[in-house]
């Protein structure tokens, strides 16, 4: 799953009920708050995450903790 060059987006909302995802590649985006994918990543439902570029690049470790948003 992609999300790459998307300036105006700040969130990740539309995603919340996502439940599992191979690869997340999170690139060159407006993000600051990474929040609605705590519960696929407290689900273990991403086997690979590569997030750089944006706004704020958290860990899944961030996420999974609630640091997910500045």
């Amino acid at each position: 799953f992609k999300v790459l060059f998307n300036d105006g987006l700040n969130n990740l909302e539309g995603l919340s009920n996502l439940e599992f995802v191979n690869f997340f590649w999170i690139k060159d985006n407006g993000l600051s708050d990474f929040c609605a994918l705590q519960n696929l990543f407290n689900a273990g439902g991403v086997e690979d995450f590569l997030v750089e570029g944006n706004n704020y690049n958290p860990s899944e470790q961030d996420i999974i903790d609630g640091n997910c948003s500045l």
